[in-house]
């Protein structure tokens, strides 16, 4: 396969799968996905404070709110 080739077909691979936020939302338990998801609507909850619970928590997260950020917008790959 070409090199050009390869980089589509990880590319395809990586648009079809869950950002850091969404693969916690199906791992979660029914009540700490309702409650992310909740803090995720709330526009007055910055994205930086949910992740750093989340790291807190013990999930692998990045700290900067981009993660976070990115989902709320529709800019990851759960919604690619």
């Amino acid at each position: 396969m070409s090199l050009l080739g390869e980089i589509r077909e990880e590319n395809a691979m990586r648009s079809r799968m869950a950002c850091p936020v969404g693969r916690a939302l199906v791992e979660f338990a029914e009540k700490d996905a309702a409650e992310l998801q909740s803090a995720l609507d709330d526009a007055t909850l910055t994205s930086v404070a949910i992740e750093r619970v989340l790291h807190k928590r013990g999930y692998a997260i990045s700290l900067a709110g981009k993660s976070v950020g990115a989902h709320r917008r529709g800019a990851c790959g759960c919604r690619a």
